[in-house]
């Protein structure tokens, strides 16, 4: 009974672990935990050995499995009369079991069902990761062909990544940077902007000075943001830094050639205007401020036209100027308009335009360079009176030469025939016809002198005076103009004095008109010296030339009439020149004489009643010398 009833359990354990584990498999789980016991595999063993099987199986064994195992060795072991109740609860249990394997089943399917979703995520997340790799790559493409310096450093300024472009831009390799502080770049506002960036989250375009491996200066824009993190050690800072040291080096090459061409449209004696399209002032030069009295800042922007110029030119000028800008080709010059200085003055200024265009060709304004003219139209003013003035009289002395030649004529005939019955070869004169004759003859002989020398001035003015250059020794001519007048001088009771020196030499000049000067200026000294006076000739050299003064002791001259002496027709008013005749063209004559010879005339005095000193200058040597007998014509 005993054994039959052993491997009855034994067979419904081995029955049970079947239905749970397949009937092979519980099979082998039984007859490998009698293998571990040492017992041989037989049909049957006893209670004591079924027990230590179950217990090693129970270790290896959970769940129910192990209970319906301990309730069939239990009808053995206990062998107790309420099977029934035994056989209920196995039932129970079987019943469970069944519910349990229902459970099973549904959560199999439960299992494949979430092993499906979980194959779809897997999925979804390799495709993600597909994606993440891509952009990885992608990124890893940016960064290497970016043309920039790109640096990702900690919140510290620790470098974690750089490319390839920082060899480049500052000699470092990528090693020799990696793990090193960003302030090994130079520059001492590294920190500052690192921790601007931390404060504000970004910093663009901020131009610093870097430092290459060799610690020349580059030049860089320095851009950066950061990237939060959970933790302050996932932060990072994104850097980007453009190199622009060659960018720098021609802004200041422009700069400096931008001052220098300020400098120089600055320090130009001219105007330099430019002009937007509309007209307004866009700029003026330096000079322009000085001659019209405004300042850039007070005329930048406003209206040229409304500005500047006189109100009646405004419209027309306007209308020149849309002109102007209408036509890209346009340049003019030569213009003259006027405009109106800050202190009212009206100025001319003749100018040289030229339309402005930008790179497509379109007129953006126009640059115009002026010239103040006014000082100059005034002086051609000037000289167009002064023309008109000289031709005016030109063609007086020219009237005057004419009508003295015509003139000559009858007076010599008047003067001969006067001679004739003064000296009564055709029969005696009464007193009063002798008195009357002699006031005749004196007349015409004054009237004579008188034509001759408004013909002989006449002559100078008009350029028909012609010279006869001579080299003659000038003391002997001296002497002999004094000689000439030495009856005059013993009449008038007048003293004369020749101060020489021997070796003063010759002079080339026109020794008839040499002669008129000494005589004009002698005739002159004796007519307004008292008896009882002196008067005098001095000559000297100074270097290439001579100096001659012919003074005397007479009235003199008042220092309001200086300017007047050589006035044509101008008599010196005082108590000897209403006592003695003269025609006022004594002094003008001798000075148009010295001055065609290529000297120089003055004359001085200390006042009335302290005598005068006329002095002139004559070239020793003419500069274009002629020959002995050849006239110049002048």
């Amino acid at each position: 009974m005993g054994s039959l009833e052993e491997k009855n359990i034994l067979n419904q354990i081995i029955d049970d672990f079947s239905q749970s584990l397949g009937r092979e498999k519980a099979k082998n789980l039984i007859e490998n935990s009698v293998l571990k016991l040492g017992l041989p595999i037989k049909d049957s063993y006893s209670n004591e050995e079924a027990l230590k099987i179950f217990e090693l199986i129970e270790k290896e064994q959970k769940g129910y499995i192990r209970t319906l195992a301990g309730l069939r060795m239990a009808q053995v072991i206990l062998n107790t009369k309420d099977m029934r109740k035994i056989n209920e609860l196995i039932f129970g249990l079987q019943t469970a079991k069944t519910k349990l394997e229902e459970w099973s089943a549904t959560l199999e399917e439960k299992v494949k069902d979430r092993t499906k979703d979980l194959a779809r995520s897997y999925e979804e997340i390799s495709i993600v990761v597909g994606d993440l790799e891509k952009s990885k790559q992608y990124i890893e493409n940016i960064i290497a062909n970016f043309l920039n310096v790109l640096i990702v450093t900690g919140i510290d300024g620790t470098i974690r990544l750089i490319n390839d472009v920082c060899f480049d831009v500052l000699g470092y390799t990528k090693e020799e940077l990696l793990g090193k502080n960003i302030e090994l770049m130079g520059g001492k506002d590294k920190a500052l902007i690192l921790r601007q960036i931390l404060q504000e989250g970004q910093i663009k375009n901020h131009e610093c000075l870097c430092k290459k491996k060799d610690r020349t200066p580059v030049f860089v824009i320095f851009s950066g943001s950061l990237m939060k993190g959970k933790s302050e050690k996932s932060q990072e800072i994104i850097i980007v830094l453009q190199d622009i040291t060659e960018r720098k080096k021609i802004e200041d090459s422009l700069v400096h050639e931008k001052e220098f061409t300020k400098n120089i449209l600055d320090n130009v004696q001219a105007v330099i205007l430019i002009l937007d399209q509309s007209g307004g002032i866009v700029d003026i030069n330096r000079y322009m401020e000085k001659i019209s009295g405004f300042q850039l800042d007070e005329v930048k922007g406003k209206d040229w036209f409304e500005t500047f110029l006189p109100e009646e030119n405004r419209h027309n000028t306007r209308e020149i100027f849309k002109k102007s800008v209408s036509d890209a080709g346009f340049g003019a010059g030569g213009n003259i308009d006027q405009i109106v200085t800050k202190n009212g003055h009206v100025l001319d200024i003749e100018w040289y335009d030229k339309t402005l265009k930008d790179k497509y060709g379109n007129v953006i304004g126009l640059v115009a360079l002026g010239r103040d003219v006014t000082e100059q139209r005034k002086i051609e003013e000037i000289n167009r009176a002064r023309m008109v003035a000289e031709e005016a009289y030109r063609t007086k002395s020219e009237f005057l030469a004419n009508m003295s030649h015509e003139l000559r004529t009858p007076l010599n005939s008047i003067i001969g025939f006067s001679e004739v019955l003064d000296s009564e070869t055709f029969g005696p004169l009464n007193v009063k016809q002798k008195s009357y004759i002699n006031y005749v003859l004196t007349s015409g002989q004054h009237l004579l002198l008188l034509v001759n020398d408004v013909l002989n001035l006449a002559k100078v003015e008009a350029g028909k005076m012609e010279l006869l250059f001579t080299v003659f020794p000038v003391k002997a001519q001296l002497e002999e103009s004094l000689a000439l007048l030495k009856e005059l001088l013993v009449k008038n009771g007048i003293e004369a004095s020749l101060e020489v020196p021997e070796d003063i030499g010759n002079i080339e000049a026109d020794k008839r008109r040499f002669k008129e000067m000494i005589d004009n200026l002698l005739s002159n000294a004796i007519k307004f010296t008292p008896s009882g006076g002196k008067i005098g000739i001095k000559a000297w050299r100074h270097q290439e030339e001579i100096e001659f003064e012919i003074w005397d002791t007479g009235v003199g001259i008042a220092a309001e009439n200086m300017s007047k002496v050589f006035s044509i027709f101008t008599r010196i008013e005082s108590a000897v020149s209403k006592a003695t005749e003269g025609t006022g063209l004594g002094l003008p004559y001798t000075k148009k004489l010295v001055e065609l010879h290529g000297g120089r005339i003055w004359i001085k005095s200390d006042g009335q009643g302290k005598g005068a000193q006329v002095s002139f200058t004559l070239p020793i040597k003419q500069k274009k010398r002629v020959l002995n007998g050849v006239k110049k014509c002048c």
